[in-house]
């Protein structure tokens, strides 16, 4: 048999291995997560640190203490991160069965973090010296991989908050991150049209044949407990005014209708300046106040529209 009979003091031997397990999954289960872009992300690549940690158990506890020789030690290593590896595929494959979606990232940040272990595993024990560096540029290259969508997201936020009072201006990169375009929405970035006296680039929309086209902004900087404004610009090239619908939330929101701020804006042929009394929003929640200094979404959107219908949206802020 591959391997042995595990001896009971093996495993207490690395008691203390095993607790910090168990803290790293308490931690990043419970203490960990949320909602926004960061916390997210690293609760995701926390897997690798879980699997990681466990795969080193798994080898410290089931490899055998005397010497092998280095193809015996190698099928110990490959098997057990294979089964490490297996059983993070088979939590993913279960997901369903508990509320949540089968995750594709997950299950690499598991094979990331037994990749790891094996690696670092293999090259402590390893008798060629030379293959040393390049196990090493390998690990590092994992453990940056793992770290790759949170120091993004990191780097976002900050970006956001440079940019406040500016929420959205459609001349950066960044806001890519920050926004979810609705079914049936045809989204760009251009020009603004001829008729539109506005410097920089613009949002254009085109609303299509779904039941609410438009854009959310999940990740939206917010804070807007300094201000008393919020304000934007829409521009519309159609001969008939059009309804363009406002939907904005705050981290409480239980997503019942009553819960949140709706407002339908006209919408007329040329430039529209939309303008929004902060305090309004505040006391829309029926039950309660909306929460300023933890705004969650915003989102601007049309309703079953019959006709492709197209606006162009710039500078939503606080002021």
């Amino acid at each position: 048999m591959l391997f042995d009979q595990i001896p009971l003091q093996r495993i207490q031997q690395y008691k203390y291995r095993f607790f910090l397990l168990i803290a790293v999954v308490f931690v990043f289960t419970f203490l960990i997560g949320g909602t926004g872009l960061v916390l997210p992300s690293l609760q995701d690549s926390s897997h690798a640190l879980v699997f990681g940690l466990a795969t080193n158990l798994l080898l410290l506890v089931l490899i055998p203490d005397k010497p092998i020789s280095n193809l015996q030690r190698a099928k110990y290593v490959l098997a057990i991160c294979l089964a490490s590896f297996l059983f993070g595929i088979f939590i993913e494959l279960i997901q369903p069965l508990f509320g949540r979606d089968r995750s594709l990232l997950d299950a690499s940040y598991d094979l990331a973090g037994a990749t790891i272990a094996g690696l670092l595993y293999w090259r402590k024990h390893t008798e060629h010296a030379n293959t040393k560096p390049a196990l090493l540029l390998i690990i590092w290259i994992q453990l940056l991989s793992c770290l790759a969508i949170p120091a993004s997201n990191t780097l976002v936020v900050f970006q956001r908050y440079l940019a406040s009072p500016m929420l959205v201006s459609f001349d950066s990169s960044w806001e890519r991150n920050i926004r979810s375009i609705n079914d049936g929405t045809h989204f760009s970035i251009t020009p603004p049209p001829k008729d539109w006296k506005q410097e920089g680039l613009v949002g254009k929309f085109e609303f299509g044949h779904a039941t609410y086209p438009g854009i959310s902004f999940p990740y939206i900087y917010s804070d807007w407990s300094g201000y008393s404004k919020l304000s934007f610009s829409v521009f519309s090239e159609q001969d008939q005014e059009l309804e363009l619908y406002l939907r904005i939330n705050d981290i409480q929101h239980d997503n019942k209708y009553s819960d949140r701020f709706n407002q339908r804006l006209s919408i007329k042929s040329g430039l529209n300046v939309i303008d929004l009394d902060l305090n309004k929003i505040k006391h829309s929640p029926k039950s309660r106040e909306m929460d300023l200094s933890h705004i969650a979404s915003l989102a601007l959107f049309m309703a079953r529209q019959k006709e492709r219908k197209t606006l162009y949206i710039d500078n939503i802020q606080l002021r």
